[in-house]
């Protein structure tokens, strides 16, 4: 994965905005990710490195959302090489189902 030095010292920076998912670097700490009101789908790779695979831990996290929803995509990478099409539906499918 390609990021700039920028980037990368935002990401364990404590007060950055990608800091709303601190699996790695603040478990303990979900400040933004906990204010989210709105429904949230979120997916991941199956094939994935092992932290980006803790979407349970994202649904306890999320205590301001009354509809979450995830999926794990089978075979799927990190860039989902290959899944679009899948992804596609899956995302049209929940929308369907809400709106």
């Amino acid at each position: 994965m390609y990021m700039s030095s920028q980037t990368y010292y935002n990401w364990y920076n404590e007060n950055s905005n990608l800091n709303n998912l601190p699996v790695i670097s603040n478990p303990e700490k979900w400040e933004q990710f906990e204010k989210i009101d709105v429904p949230i789908f979120t997916f991941s790779g199956s094939d994935e490195l092992e932290y980006y695979l803790h979407l349970d831990l994202l649904k306890s996290k999320a205590k301001g959302c009354k509809d979450f929803e995830y999926k794990i995509i089978n075979g799927a990478n990190h860039f989902y090489d290959s899944k679009e099409y899948e992804i596609g539906d899956l995302i049209l499918s929940w929308i369907k189902n809400r709106y």
